[in-house]
């Protein structure tokens, strides 16, 4: 199994678990069902993102509202 530097176990697309959020919500609005995967950083950085654990569950809904406001 993959690991990141700090030893912790990568799932197989290559996330650590998330340190922001531990509840299988969404992040901004609570809502349970299809959520999707948002990356703190993007572009160059969304590796370290993954290895790190930066990342938030959000509904379809507030994940496009989020890119709407990039």
């Amino acid at each position: 199994m993959e690991t990141n530097e700090f030893g912790v176990p990568l799932d197989l697309n290559g996330y650590a678990p998330s340190i922001m959020q531990k509840a299988e919500r969404c992040f901004m609005c609570g809502r349970s069902g299809h959520l999707q995967r948002h990356e703190l950083f993007g572009a160059s950085n969304r590796e370290k993102s993954k290895a790190y654990g930066l990342w938030i569950l959000l509904c379809v809904d507030c994940h496009e509202y989020i890119h709407q406001t990039d």
